[in-house]
Formats: structure tokens, sequence, C-alpha cells
């Protein structure tokens, strides 16, 4: 379970703070699948990224099972990121250079674990892109791109798969592809926090949180 407990996030900016997070509390249940939507600027990225660890809040407490975010280590938040956490972004942030098998086996290389080509492999098969695996990234369509990012986020079997506009840089059906592969994972057990400005994206998923002004002011199952 995640937890969230009156978390604020502010930064100074030459005109004054900035709260881009403001007061949040919310709990995450295991298996959910959660949209997060609002317009830009209304926090949506900033929140995802403290639930992510790739920031921390100013105030407020972030809870994932037993782990208290604000108790733990540099090195321990690392690997609690590593380990139970995917993350796919936007824009891919893949290593053009590299072929699609040494991006994907990045995380388990971070994890200490050998280099697995039959497991990134087995992933792959999932994700339809299995006869892409020794094609360089570069080379590859965004729709595959995301694809092979998808297959990173969730090689190491991680408990909760972070999704920050995953569609915002696709086509209609390359989405609808990536779509998909966020409701099966889903359905085999993943939590799914989707950040989202395509409301019929966000009604995929079964609760959909709405941030304004860094503040929660809807929060509704989807029926």
């Amino acid at each position: 379970m995640l937890t969230l407990q009156n978390v604020t996030k502010s930064f100074k900016t030459p005109a004054g703070d900035v709260t881009a997070v403001n007061d949040v509390t919310l709990t995450v249940a295991d298996g959910e699948f959660v949209a997060i939507v609002g317009k830009s600027g209304s926090g949506k990225s900033t929140l995802l990224n403290l639930i992510g660890t790739l920031d921390t809040p100013t105030q407020g407490t972030i809870m994932l099972d037993e782990f208290d975010y604000s108790k733990l280590s540099a090195k321990q938040i690392a690997q609690l990121r590593n380990a139970k956490l995917g993350f796919v972004f936007q824009r891919f942030n893949l290593e053009g250079e590299y072929i699609v098998l040494q991006n994907v086996e990045l995380p388990l290389i971070i994890a200490g674990q050998f280099k697995n080509e039959q497991k990134v492999k087995g992933v792959l098969t999932q994700l339809g892109i299995a006869d892409k695996i020794k094609t360089k990234t570069k080379f590859l369509s965004g729709g595959e791109q995301q694809r092979v990012a998808i297959a990173r986020a969730i090689i190491n079997n991680p408990k909760i798969i972070l999704a920050d506009e995953p569609c915002g840089n696709l086509d209609t059906e390359s989405s609808e592809a990536v779509m998909a592969i966020l409701q099966q994972l889903n359905e085999q057990g993943k939590t799914v926090i989707l950040v989202t400005h395509d409301e019929s994206d966000a009604k995929k998923a079964s609760r959909i949180i709405t941030l304004s002004n860094g503040k929660v002011i809807s929060d509704e199952k989807n029926t």
C-alpha cells in the first residue's frame, strides 16, 4: 500500500516560492489502476516524482508498505526505487546507441544481478517486440521505443508502475497499444499510477484523481 500524508512540495523561484503539490493526502491500494489528471501546471508530474522517490517533499510523509521515505538513506532510496518501482516516461529515456537488450538489462545491472538475455527476451515477447532485441533503440518507432521503456520498467518485477504521459509522443494506434499493455499489467496484479492529460486514457483507470494548483479537488472511482 502507498500512503501520502499531508505532502507538500515547494520550490524557490526568482518571483518567490511556488507550491507545486499542496497538502496532498491519499492512499493507493495494491493492484489499483489510478490516473492523475489536471491542467498543465497542476502538479501531476511533481506528485508522481515524489511518489517515485525522484524528488523529496518539503513537508509530509510518503510510505510504501513499511518503508517511510523520509527515514531512508540515499542508498536505501535507490534500492527501493530499483526493486519496487518501474518508470515509464513520455520521452522514453532510452540510450539510443544501445541495443534493446542493453537498455532493458540496465535495472538488472543496477540491482547487481547477472545479465539475463532469456529474461529480457521473455518480457519483450510479452510486449510483442522480441524480434527487436538486437536493434539499436534509435532505429525504432515511437511506439516500439515505449514498449522497450515498459520492458525496462517491469524487468525487475516492480510492485508499482509509474507512467508519466506515456502516450504523449505517440500516434493513436501506438497510444492504444501502450494503454492496453498498462491495463494488462494491472490485471496481472501490478499497481499502475498514470499521469495523463488525455481523458480517454484516464477513463481506462479504475480511479481518477484530479489536481488543481497542487491540490486534490476530486478522487473518484471510475465505473
